[in-house]
């Protein structure tokens, strides 16, 4: 294990930890829930600034499942900074979750595309969630294997 900034090294099956960033206590639990029992390590950000915080302190990369609407930081404003700042693509992976995927802004989806990040709905099944990390962590790990 690490010291909750994803400073440990990540498990030959590259299984990439998780960060979870919702303001939803609840919602975080459950999904915290779902992927420990799937053996992944979770992490927890209740905003967006505290998410930057720990992708920033990170040596390793994340599969960031990012809430769209949280205060003090959306999640559209993480990507944005994450992508100024080229932690995307290349380091994390990001799946934006949204209560309403048909509300994300049409500029966004283009960013979303040409990023790699998937938009999807809070209300799918946590079987989908589940192959949400599996699809980011793949990223990742293709991202690493690259000459750049």
């Amino acid at each position: 294990m690490g010291d909750g900034t994803g400073d440990s090294v990540p498990s030959s099956s590259r299984r990439w930890k998780v960060l979870i960033v919702d303001d939803v206590q609840d919602l975080r639990d459950s999904i915290r829930y779902l992927l420990e029992g799937e053996g992944y390590e979770v992490l927890e950000a209740a905003d967006g600034r505290s998410a930057l915080a720990t992708l920033r302190a990170s040596r390793y990369p994340l599969v960031v499942l990012l809430d769209m609407m949280m205060p003090h930081m959306p999640g559209d404003r993480v990507i944005e900074t994450l992508i100024r700042e080229r932690a995307l693509p290349g380091k994390h992976a990001v799946v934006l979750l949204t209560a309403s995927p048909a509300t994300v802004p049409r500029d966004l989806h283009a960013v979303l595309k040409k990023h790699q990040i998937p938009v999807v709905s809070k209300t799918v099944t946590l079987d989908e969630i589940v192959e949400q990390v599996e699809q980011a962590s793949a990223r990742i790990t293709f991202q690493q294997q690259q000459p750049w």
